[in-house]
């Protein structure tokens, strides 16, 4: 029969109870390296944060501007290959907006209208992003480009007008309250993306990022190449 050890060798003495191990705190030198680290990091994803979200604002603009773009052409479609006339020279009463005219082609049908019908000038993928939009000045992100607008010719269309439609701008980015953007009267685009970068919907649709300045003489402003 195995031999019984006594009970202060397999349990511990009694009159030295095991003391419980409390674990060490942190010293000022980690808690000053700790709150250093976190310095750093957060130095390092903020501004990526801001350039992801950037990034993002300016491909929502150029998604916009391609649906608008859309719209634009079946708008042409129906109206005898021309696009939509600005206000004030469509001999409407009364008169529209291009915006207006092409709404209902981009589900915004009724949506835009005076300030007296209380109705934005701008709206839905009307609006940039990164443009907020003010009803007091109804200043809009987007204007037509004037050399290719529609009013100033009786014998305007599509076709015989814009003979290079890839490479002919159709609408550009703006920050008043107008129908046209002259490049000649009004200077430079506004450029409301990163590396100073402003979208550009051309005639056939397609939509492109330009960062460098484009004057009055660039060919694509342009219809009649």
């Amino acid at each position: 029969m195995p031999q019984l050890l006594p009970l202060s060798i397999r349990y511990g003495s009694p009159s030295h109870p095991r003391r419980p191990r409390h674990a060490a705190g942190f010293t000022l030198v980690e808690l000053l390296a700790v709150i250093a680290i976190i310095g750093i990091l957060a130095g390092i994803i903020i501004p990526v944060v801001g350039s992801v979200r950037a990034r993002s604002k300016t491909t929502g603009c150029t998604s916009n501007l391609r649906q608008i773009g859309m719209g634009m052409l079946l708008y042409a479609q129906d109206n005898k290959a021309r696009f939509p006339k600005v206000y004030g020279r469509d001999g409407l009463t009364p008169s529209t907006t291009w915006m207006q005219k092409t709404a209902a082609y981009v589900g915004l049908d009724n949506v835009l209208g005076t300030a007296a019908e209380g109705k934005p000038r701008a709206a839905g993928l009307f609006l940039c992003p990164e443009f907020t939009y003010d009803s007091g000045t109804r200043n809009v992100p987007y204007a037509l480009n004037v050399y290719i607008d529609p009013s100033t010719g009786s014998t305007w269309d599509y076709q015989t007008r814009i003979p290079a439609p890839n490479r002919t701008f159709l609408i550009v980015e703006t920050n008043f309250n107008g129908e046209t953007h002259s490049p000649g009267s009004g200077g430079d685009v506004t450029r409301r993306h990163p590396n100073q970068g402003a979208n550009f919907l051309f005639a056939d649709g397609h939509v492109e990022t330009i960062s460098t300045p484009v004057p009055v003489t660039d060919e694509r402003w342009r219809a009649q190449l």
